[in-house]
């Protein structure tokens, strides 16, 4: 199966409807250093942004809207770094 059909087949005409940084924990059991994105769809299926194939670390993602002309990045934010306000919360040792 292609990129794009896999893609597809995962993502289209589904609905996000939960969005949230992983936590501490999660991200230090798959080895990283930093916080990603993720949002779960409609059929359960979870996203988690990462850098890139080899799950080396969180990831960004790019967002755009050409209509209103504005574009921005979901980052990835580091352990121990509050989701809410960006304050780093204790000790950043993992």
């Amino acid at each position: 199966m292609n990129n794009e059909r896999s893609a597809n087949n995962v993502l289209l005409n589904k609905q996000i409807v939960r969005v949230e940084y992983l936590t501490d924990k999660e991200a230090i059991e798959l080895g990283w250093k930093s916080k990603g994105i993720s949002f779960q769809l409609n059929d359960g299926t979870w996203i988690i942004a990462q850098s890139d194939n080899n799950k080396s670390n969180a990831g960004a993602l790019h967002w755009s809207n050409e209509a209103n002309k504005v574009q921005g990045v979901l980052s990835s934010i580091d352990l121990n770094q509050c989701v809410c306000c960006g304050k780093k919360e204790g000790n950043n040792e993992i």
